[in-house]
């Protein structure tokens, strides 16, 4: 028999002054935008209403009422439309008081006051006119890089920087790099054309081509101020066309090793106390293009933190692939990586170049337990549960299913001889709280958690 799950939302208690500000201030809200949206309210009431009168409906019908209701919505209030974004944010502005009370309300009253100097702008239209507007915003100008030039030198931190370039031909390229490195705030740096010739508390390895950002350093090391532990800290990078334009930014997550035995991720700039360069043996050369992707396998193996600036520091040429996306080599240096840290596994290349995909060998015979929520669409989750059964070769294995109120016949008939666990979560559905109830009463070493609409397609 199924099983009854209670989660229900607590209400936050001791609700001060600055609550019952944001409360007033949603009210005034509410008040100038009744009538712009009775249209709509009474559309939807309509269409509410029609929903209420189907006591036995089947999907076809509950499709045929949702793309009404889609439509109507279109047409009282287009995309791109003040109306629209209007109902949007009320929409927003009440699910975060219904989930969270008067705190939720004060958060995304909080997230509109922080953009609200973007207001009156263009919607943009691509990624790359949003990430035009975000340079806009972060690009530090001409006075705080005036600011920069002197803020360091009141440091207790100020480590000599050596940026190591690792090649000796004039080149345009090189000597664009260079530039960008006499172009920077930070002045506590040096020059080296190889590893060995380094002087610094710190190393930084870069590709002719590549170009930092005037305040880069400045950025880098100011997070030591903070991180006195921190042995490698790594920032983001994009990508300028010969126009001039910049675009394609790779903003990195925070400290991830799994990632790093799959790509060289960190890429450029990457900052390295030498020292730590020096016990890890330095580059191997006989990696070539992949001796970067393993010196950072090897130096964050003894790292004692790994730092993550979260700012595009440095631009590469556009068109111009970085050295970690063209190093085959860099499969060796996974596989290297997994014997020293006695992790059985083979590893594979991926879709694209220097990227690889690791199999790990498992140990034992682990249970893995599968929580999948749902809510009717029985069809989808049959699929799902046969695949499971008939395709995945692991066989320690347990299936709950959490039943978020579904009310179509044939799932509850389903469900009523279904030979798996089923646990009942009634109410509003809200995926976290539904995963972390039914977590707490599955007993796994491991939990897989799925959706309905998803099948196993290979054994493994």
């Amino acid at each position: 028999m199924p099983e009854s799950l209670a989660a229900r939302p607590s209400t936050p208690a001791g609700e001060d002054a600055d609550n019952h500000a944001d409360a007033r201030e949603l009210q005034r809200e509410v008040a100038r935008l009744n009538a712009m949206l009775s249209d709509l309210q009474a559309a939807l009431l309509e269409t509410e209403a029609r929903l209420r009168e189907q006591t036995a409906m089947n999907d076809g019908t509950e499709i045929k009422l949702a793309r009404r209701l889609h439509a109507m919505a279109k047409r009282m209030a287009p995309q791109g439309t003040l109306r629209h974004r209007t109902l949007r944010r009320s929409l927003r502005l009440a699910a975060a008081t219904q989930d969270a009370g008067l705190r939720g309300l004060k958060r995304e009253l909080g997230k509109d006051r922080r953009i609200a100097r973007l207001r009156g702008r263009p919607v943009p239209g691509s990624l790359d006119d949003q990430y035009q507007r975000w340079l806009a915003l972060h690009v530090p100008g001409t006075k705080a890089l005036e600011e920069m030039r002197t803020a360091w030198l009141t440091w207790q931190q100020r480590p000599l920087i050596s940026v190591v370039l690792g090649v000796h031909a004039d080149t345009p390229e090189l000597r664009a790099t260079i530039a960008s490195v006499q172009a920077q705030a930070y002045g506590n740096w040096e020059i080296c054309d190889a590893l060995a010739a380094a002087g610094g508390e710190f190393v930084l390895l870069l590709e002719p081509g590549s170009a930092l950002q005037p305040h880069a350093l400045f950025a880098l090391v100011s997070f030591l101020q903070t991180h006195p532990d921190a042995d490698v800290v790594y920032a983001d990078e994009d990508r300028i066309t010969q126009s001039g334009r910049r675009g394609d930014p790779q903003f990195k997550p925070d400290w991830s090793p799994d990632l790093l035995l799959s790509c060289n991720y960190l890429g450029e700039p990457v900052l390295v106390r030498r020292e730590l360069v020096s016990r890890a043996g330095g580059l191997r050369p006989e990696l070539d293009e992949g001796g970067h992707h393993d010196l950072y396998l090897r130096v964050t193996e003894l790292a004692r933190e790994v730092g993550h600036v979260d700012d595009v520091l440095e631009t590469r040429p556009d068109g111009v692939p970085a050295a970690r996306d063209r190093a085959e080599t860099g499969q060796a240096a996974i596989a290297d990586a997994l014997h020293r840290r006695d992790r059985a596994g083979r590893v594979e290349q991926g879709e694209a170049p220097g990227h690889f995909h690791v199999r790990y060998q498992i140990q034992g015979n682990p249970s893995v337990g599968i929580i999948i929520p749902t809510r009717d669409r029985v069809e989808a989750l049959r699929a799902c549960i046969e695949s499971i059964e008939t395709k995945s070769s692991w066989r320690n294995v347990t299936i709950t299913i959490v039943d978020n109120d579904s009310k179509n016949p044939e799932t509850l008939q389903y469900l009523d001889g279904f030979r798996h666990r089923v646990i009942q979560f009634p109410g509003a559905f809200n995926y976290s709280r539904i995963i972390n109830t039914a977590a707490r009463q599955v007993d796994a070493e491991h939990l897989l958690f799925l959706n309905n609409d998803m099948v196993v397609i290979t054994p493994d």
